[in-house]
């Protein structure tokens, strides 16, 4: 069991290691990019969402992608913008990255490490480990995303939806609603949803996927100690 959970803490570092080096990061101040994308879990699936994809209506997802990016690098949507690019065929996302001073970056391992320093490390590993499974059971226990709760942390889908009253009668309102323009409803339609979840709308954005049929919605979760 401990050998188990050791190779999970191990292949978690060596994952956090690599995302960190692969600019799972955006650069301090104001900076502007025409290769924004992130790599997020969406509805159980590892998924890469590229700003500037050419499958997809960039006029109606570069801004709203922008803002997602944003908020996957720990910045509100509200310091981000995107725009097409002159020729029509790229997005140009720029973030103003104003929360440079809470990072802390992650340091090689000293060679010179004790063996008790080290029985140290792997006991907090062990810890966070243990800590992290358990947050992640009560997040995700039998509920699915939009049904009574949004997960803790950055999360996006494509089945954001909310149960509200609307003008007295008790509606549900699917972001992905396929009767309806996506192009036009999903940044809004996500943010409502965002705010039914007790956030901002400064925590959520939404885009039109590449299909152009269904409509990802990002929000970013920072209120789970609340709950």
């Amino acid at each position: 069991m401990i050998y188990r959970i050791l190779i999970v803490s191990l292949v978690a570092g060596v994952i956090a290691a690599q995302n960190f080096g692969n600019n799972n990061f955006i650069p301090c101040g104001f900076v502007c990019t025409r290769n924004a994308a992130f790599t997020i879990i969406m509805d159980g699936v590892n998924t890469r969402a590229t700003c500037s994809d050419s499958n997809a209506d960039l006029n109606a997802r570069c801004n709203s992608c922008c803002q997602s990016y944003a908020m996957w690098g720990g910045i509100l949507a509200s310091n981000a913008a995107g725009f097409p690019s002159s020729d029509g065929r790229t997005c140009v996302c720029c973030v103003n990255n104003n929360i440079c001073g809470d990072r802390h970056l992650i340091h090689p391992l000293p060679y010179s490490l004790s063996i008790v320093t080290l029985l140290r490390m792997i006991y907090r590993i062990l810890a966070v480990t243990f800590l992290a499974g358990f947050i992640a059971a009560q997040n995700f226990g039998g509920q699915s995303f939009g049904n009574n709760f949004i997960p803790c942390g950055f999360v996006c889908t494509r089945t954001a939806a909310f149960t509200t009253t609307i003008d007295g009668v008790n509606t549900r309102a699917t972001c992905s609603d396929s009767n309806a323009d996506v192009n036009v409803r999903c940044n809004s339609c996500c943010q409502s949803y965002a705010l039914w979840g007790g956030l901002s709308t400064s925590n959520a954005a939404g885009f039109p996927a590449s299909d152009g049929r269904t409509c990802v919605c990002c929000v970013n979760n920072n209120q789970c100690r609340g709950r």
